[in-house]
């Protein structure tokens, strides 16, 4: 049950990650959350040379699948990257400094499938290794990353791990990428914030949201089942429980987080002040719901929304943006009387939705000045298209009828 969604996946093979040994390397954000995709997914075996920066997450029992060993230290000569990296299917180098140079040099010496990883608060570089590879050309091109950012060490660690995902698991539309380089300011979030849905995309915005510093009320009304933790990496030890209560509990260590257990329907109203609305429901009636509860309070909202290998992030500002219902050129309000259908027969796994809900956190700050939608694919990456201006006559939000 743990892979039912990611095997749904035309292709797959879950045995080809669960033969697999891959070697991590860093202490910081983005080689810990790369170590979550991993176990998440079911990778066999997974070494980290390093100590884990995320004390939320439990990497020893967070997959019972996988075997997670850890080395405390640092591969400062060749010896001990010998001794601890060894001869492993692929090496994730997330380090820095002197021992990142050891590392891509140990894995080019030895022919090791690799990829090296950086980030920062301004920017993240993903490159993978060819083999004779100039040493120092991989050095330069991560030249002044430190690995303090935290949107961004979501963001990489997700492209990252789909790209080890495409090596050792092909699937039949796969197109790898090579190399990555982008600029991205993230800064902190002072906002209240009101996060629907603790589900896939949800976790990953409340872990980036509570990281950032902003103050979280996350409502759900789900428990969690066996089947989300390919994707939701927070609740590992919490199968029955309420998703919003677990989320909170966890993240709560972070700052300002609280969990909601209801439901948002046509009868749910704000009971408090909040500047922003994050989407991240699983349904069109959901989102139904927020778009008039978004334009009836004038709160902005940005609705999230994911399939297998892309995403989106799609703002409604009222006042400056059509809704939601025009964006999607009025597939919302077809479904307001229909039954609930939410994407259980779909494929999924955590990368879509981890790249997702760090997208969506990180608009919050700039979607006054842009107000795109983000869309994320696997073959392509992270682009930009222009958002809908205004709603569509006959549009209620727009008083004509």
């Amino acid at each position: 049950m743990r892979y039912a969604k990611q095997e749904l996946a035309k292709g797959w093979k879950q045995e080809n990650l669960q033969n697999s040994h891959i070697v991590v390397t860093g202490s910081n954000n983005l080689a810990s959350f790369i170590l979550a995709d991993l176990t998440a997914m079911g990778f066999g075996k997974i070494t980290r040379i390093g100590e884990n920066s995320l004390q939320f997450l439990d990497f020893y029992n967070m997959n019972p699948d996988t075997e997670f060993e850890e080395i405390q230290g640092e591969v400062l000569n060749e010896e001990l990257a010998k001794d601890y990296i060894g001869k492993p299917d692929f090496f994730v180098d997330a380090s820095e400094g002197r021992e990142k140079q050891i590392c891509i040099g140990y894995a080019i010496k030895n022919s090791i499938q690799a990829i090296s990883a950086s980030c920062s608060k301004e920017s993240y570089k993903i490159k993978v290794i060819k083999k004779n590879e100039s040493l120092d050309e991989i050095i330069n091109f991560h030249k002044n990353e430190k690995n303090n950012g935290i949107i961004n060490a979501i963001i990489a660690s997700g492209i990252t791990a789909d790209e080890i995902r495409k090596r050792i698991m092909p699937l039949p539309d796969d197109k790898t990428l090579s190399r990555l380089s982008a600029s991205n300011l993230e800064d902190k979030i002072n906002k209240k914030v009101l996060l629907v849905g603790a589900g896939a995309i949800g976790t990953f915005a409340g872990i980036g949201l509570a990281m950032a510093g902003a103050d979280v009320d996350v409502i759900d009304f789900d428990n969690v089942e066996e089947s989300n933790l390919n994707r939701q990496i927070l609740f590992y030890n919490s199968v029955g429980k309420y998703k919003a209560e677990v989320m909170a509990e966890k993240l709560s260590k972070l700052g300002n987080f609280k969990g909601i257990v209801r439901k948002v329907d046509e009868n749910y109203k704000l009971e408090k002040y909040y500047e922003i609305i994050l989407s991240c429901v699983d349904n069109a009636k959901a989102r139904y719901y927020l778009d008039w509860l978004s334009y009836k309070t004038k709160t902005p909202l940005l609705n999230s929304g994911t399939s297998f290998i892309q995403g989106s992030v799609m703002p409604y500002i009222p006042g400056k943006t059509a809704c939601l219902d025009c964006q999607g050129f009025g597939m919302l309000s077809q479904t307001k009387d229909k039954e609930e259908v939410g994407s259980c027969y779909e494929p999924t796994t955590i990368i879509s939705n981890q790249i997702t809900g760090a997208l969506l956190v990180n608009q919050i700050n700039k979607m006054h000045e842009d107000t795109a939608t983000i869309k994320y694919n696997s073959n392509r990456g992270i682009e930009k298209v222009l958002t809908l201006r205004n709603c569509l006559a006959g549009c209620e939000k727009n008083g004509e009828k």
